[in-house]
C-alpha cells in the first residue's frame, strides 16, 4: 500500500496510507490596510494565519469567503483575484486523521463606504491587525507567501493609480 508523509502542526512526519487521506479545499483572504494585514490565530498552535476556512461540499469559494469575513469583521469584502494556491498533507493528532489541504488565497478589499473598525475579540478566532513591517514566516502557521503577493499587488495598484 502506498503511503504519503503527512505532517502534524509541530512538523513531525507521519506515514499515512493514501486511502486514508481526505481532500479538503480551503479559502483564505488577504486583507491589507495601512501597512497592516488582518490575521487570526490558528487554534491548535496559536500561530498567525490569514482569515479563512475549509470549504463545505458544493460551496463556492468567493461567496463562502464573503460570508466568513462578514461574520468575522461585520462587513462583506470584495473578493478580488487569486493570489496563490498551495497544498499540504496534514496529520491532525486531535482527530487522528490525515488531510490533503489545498488552500486558495484571495486578495480581499473592503467596500469604499466601510471604514476600518476595531475587530471583534469575542469571535472564536478573533482577528487582529498585524503590522507588515517585521512580519516573519516563523510567526505564521501558513500564508506568508500570499501576504507578500498581496503586498506586491497593492503596491502595483497604487503605482498605476498615481
Amino acid at each position: 500500500m502506498t503511503t504519503i508523509t503527512c505532517y502534524d502542526y509541530d512538523g513531525n512526519p507521519h506515514l499515512v496510507p493514501t486511502d486514508y487521506i481526505q481532500f479538503r479545499p480551503a479559502i483564505y483572504g488577504i486583507l491589507l490596510d495601512k501597512d497592516q494585514v488582518l490575521l487570526q490565530r490558528h487554534q491548535p498552535t496559536r500561530n498567525l494565519q490569514p482569515p479563512g476556512r475549509i470549504l463545505q461540499v458544493h460551496e463556492q469559494p468567493a461567496p463562502a469567503l464573503r460570508r466568513y469575513f462578514r461574520s468575522l469583521v461585520g462587513f462583506t469584502p470584495h473578493v478580488e483575484s487569486t493570489l496563490i494556491i498551495d497544498d499540504q498533507y496534514i496529520w491532525d493528532p486531535a482527530q487522528e486523521k490525515a488531510y490533503h489541504v489545498v488552500r486558495t488565497y484571495y486578495a480581499v478589499t473592503r467596500p469604499a463606504a466601510v471604514t476600518m473598525m476595531p475587530v471583534d475579540d469575542t469571535h472564536d478566532a478573533y482577528p487582529e491587525w498585524v503590522p507588515l513591517a517585521g512580519l516573519s514566516r516563523e510567526q505564521l502557521q501558513f500564508g506568508y507567501e500570499a501576504i507578500i503577493l498581496g503586498e506586491e499587488r497593492l503596491t502595483l495598484q497604487q503605482k498605476q493609480q498615481a
